[in-house]
């Protein structure tokens, strides 16, 4: 799992950087096998509304393909990145219990494998 930070217009410091590198590493280090890249983009808004001043968006590159991705705007860049990390965990994990669950697409060869005679693209009756 390869961490891309992309500070825009906020001065990162080597601690403040290390804490976003483990609230993320923490939040999808279980899902590290499954995740080829993690994008963490942090911007200041120019007009807040409702009080959101700050925004994080993080964005998850799955193996061997997909994405997923959250935003969170919130009145300080910590809380984003909170929230963010929380919410991109449920999503990748939600990914990913969809992807083991999809049946197979409909024309795809599914392989059987039957004792004594290992894997095979079609079900063949047992040698007599």
């Amino acid at each position: 799992m390869k961490l891309e930070i992309d500070p825009g217009r906020h001065a990162l410091t080597e601690e403040a950087k290390s804490r976003l590198e483990g609230a993320v590493t923490a939040a999808l280090g279980s899902f590290a096998d499954h995740i080829a890249l993690v994008g963490i983009h942090l911007q200041h808004l120019e007009k807040a509304r409702a009080g959101f001043e700050e925004q994080c968006r993080i964005e998850v590159s799955l193996l061997p393909s997909g994405r997923v991705c959250t935003e969170m705007k919130e009145a300080s860049i910590e809380r984003a990145v909170d929230i963010a990390t929380v919410t991109i965990a449920r999503e990748v994990k939600a990914a990913l219990h969809r992807r083991r669950s999809a049946p197979f697409p409909s024309g795809t060869c599914v392989p059987v494998v039957r004792p004594g005679f290992g894997p095979s693209r079609i079900d063949l009756p047992p040698r007599t």
